[in-house]
């Protein structure tokens, strides 16, 4: 049985993509490209993705299940996805460097692909910072790819979330120090919890920590008022 390289697969992966997505804009836009531009595309990206898949683990450290208290001053905000057939829930959690939660919010959007639902969370806990003026914060999620194009956006590997990634780079403050860090998924399983709660109750906004202990024992209440972060 032939064995096909790594790097085979990735250029493979990334023709198939970029060959369909200047099909659409043909098809949709009516914008012809060159054979030549679309080829020295096709290179660029794949040697990109190759690139990216030798560096990315060595850079984003993983996360352990067991917490580790943060330097002083520092906050952690770890931020995960619900995606249904109706809707999506987006759900971000903050906690001091005691591990100590201080706030958590939601938010309901339209069913999404699993990146763009992380995407979509992340930019929800970058919003949460500022919310909150945060000086110096570490990001957890679990998607590695909504992660490695935090920390590296020009290495992308899913161009659909390209310009949500662009726009959470683009509106954190400049003066916020900031991580981020892929976590195993069971690391993650309070915010998995709380976006769960949050697509089972449609519930968009801040979250009382009150209602923390039963969500994450799945227990759902019947709270339904919602509140917004501006």
């Amino acid at each position: 049985m032939m064995r096909i390289s790594i790097n085979s697969r990735f250029f493979a992966a990334v023709l198939c993509d970029l060959l369909w997505f200047f099909r659409n804009k043909a098809y949709r836009d009516g914008l012809l490209f060159h054979g030549l531009f679309i080829s020295d595309i096709i290179n660029k990206i794949s040697s990109e993705h190759i690139a990216a898949w030798v560096r990315v683990p060595a850079t984003i450290p993983i996360q352990k299940e067991a917490w580790i208290s943060l330097p002083t001053s520092w906050f952690k905000i770890n931020f995960d996805t619900a995606i249904r057939k109706s809707h999506s829930a987006q759900a971000a959690v903050c906690r001091n460097q005691k591990g100590h939660i201080i706030q958590m919010v939601s938010e309901i959007n339209l069913p999404c692909s699993p990146n763009l639902g992380e995407a979509m969370a992340a930019r929800l806990a970058t919003s949460l910072a500022s919310f909150l003026n945060l000086k110096k914060v570490i990001f957890e999620g679990d998607s590695q790819m909504v992660v490695s194009a935090m920390f590296q956006p020009h290495l992308n590997q899913d161009w659909r979330i390209s310009p949500l990634i662009n726009n959470i780079i683009d509106s954190i403050p400049n003066d916020l120090h900031w991580k981020v860090r892929k976590i195993n998924r069971s690391a993650n399983f309070c915010t998995h919890s709380v976006a769960r709660w949050a697509a089972a109750r449609m519930f968009s906004g801040r979250i009382p920590i009150s209602l923390y202990p039963s969500i994450v024992r799945g227990k759902f209440s019947s709270f339904h008022s919602s509140f917004s972060l501006s």
